[in-house]
């Protein structure tokens, strides 16, 4: 059984991490093919992977979700030509397994009419009204029609599928994360209390709401044992990198240039993320499932997080981390980190509990037995 894995990006992020766990599972027999090279068709290399990428599809990088028709129809050459490509490279597997939005179009594109099984990996929320009505339409017509296997990264993105008219059977397969052993750093005589985000800087990430967090815990006798970081970069578009602009002049306006620290990207961001005391996830949008807040949990760090999407799957409400309501966001996420940095015991429960849950349920063994049973069957 030969799989070839399509992936859409060359950065890294949570959807193509879990995807290098499965590839490196089936790697004697599969590929993986990407539309330009870069950090992540390197990291392929580096595990031992076949990596293959497309001749025409790095126009294909610039379309986004949020484009229309107009926006769609100017790269229709690149389609044609990398859908081509792709089905001449299609006739030599036995399934088509497709991990993100831009590889799900282009794989079921490239497979109609073409008697090959296909698995669909959806990790978006796709009834983000960011992505454009157009695109909705053609990404469910395209599904119907085509009738692919279907796997949701959450129940919270299944949810979102059967929203926007998605009538097939869809699995829920949580994102499995294994955590190697760690060098441990030695722990600072006086280490601060880090209180931390590790996510890409963009609107709907919240940078934005965690700056003014802790603006509100200047005043407390707290905060002078406090260090925050901010630690991602504006990977994906002119907005992202906007928004990066609007942060930095905001954490001036309010005088916090020595308090918060921003590290940018960061390729082993495990290793760093074993020094924080909290770890901060304030999306202002559902997130499909949050992988970073399963890493922090398997390393005994406490999650504060916004309360929908797929984080309230692996989040109990103040059992295994802390969920705030988005009304509310900085006020509540201000309140949360002074009751656990006040509260040692409250603390050790919550980190308890989360790490336990994280080993039980977002390993990377049970997400790839669920995912090769769905593949057998």
């Amino acid at each position: 059984m030969k799989i070839l894995f399509i992936n859409g990006t060359n950065k890294i992020g949570g959807g193509e991490l879990s995807l290098l766990s499965i590839a490196k599972y089936y790697r004697k027999n599969s590929a993986v093919v990407s539309f330009d090279n870069g950090d992540y068709t390197n990291l392929l290399q580096e595990n031992g992977i076949v990596s293959i990428v497309l001749k025409n599809a790095k126009e294909l990088l610039n379309i986004k979700r949020e484009d229309g028709i107009l926006g769609s129809l100017l790269k229709i050459k690149y389609l044609f030509l990398t859908i081509f490509e792709l089905r001449k490279l299609i006739k030599d597997y036995d399934i088509i397994y497709c991990n993100s939005q831009k590889s799900i179009f282009l794989g079921l594109l490239s497979t109609l009419f073409i008697r090959k099984k296909v698995v669909i990996h959806v990790r978006d929320m796709m009834d983000n009204p960011n992505i454009s009505n157009f695109h909705k339409k053609i990404f469910v017509f395209l599904i119907n029609f085509r009738r692919p296997v279907i796997i949701a990264n959450s129940v919270a993105t299944k949810e979102a599928l059967i929203s926007i008219g998605i009538k097939r059977k869809i699995e829920v397969v949580y994102n499995g994360i294994m955590i190697k052993d760690l060098k441990k750093r030695e722990k600072e005589k006086k280490k601060k209390f880090i209180i931390a985000m590790f996510s890409r800087i963009s609107h709907w990430k919240g940078q934005k709401y965690f700056i003014k967090a802790v603006k509100l815990l200047k005043d407390k006798k707290e905060f002078e044992n406090m260090e925050f970081w901010i630690v991602g970069d504006a990977l994906m578009n002119d907005k992202d990198k906007d928004y990066k602009s609007y942060i930095l002049k905001l954490i001036k306006k309010y005088d916090l240039e020595d308090k918060i620290k921003l590290f940018g990207f960061i390729k082993n961001s495990i290793e760093l993320m074993q020094n924080i005391d909290i770890l901060v996830l304030p999306s202002i949008y559902p997130e499909p499932f949050g992988r970073v807040v399963v890493e922090a949990m398997l390393l005994k760090k406490v999650v504060i997080a916004t309360n929908h999407g797929g984080v309230t799957e692996i989040i109990e409400n103040n059992k295994s981390g802390i969920l705030v309501d988005v009304e509310n966001l900085a006020y509540d996420i201000s309140e949360s980190i002074l009751k656990l940095y006040n509260d040692k015991e409250f603390y050790k429960y919550l980190a308890e509990n989360g790490n336990k849950r994280a080993i039980e349920n977002f390993t990377e063994e049970k997400m790839l037995k669920n995912i090769d049973n769905i593949i057998k069957d």
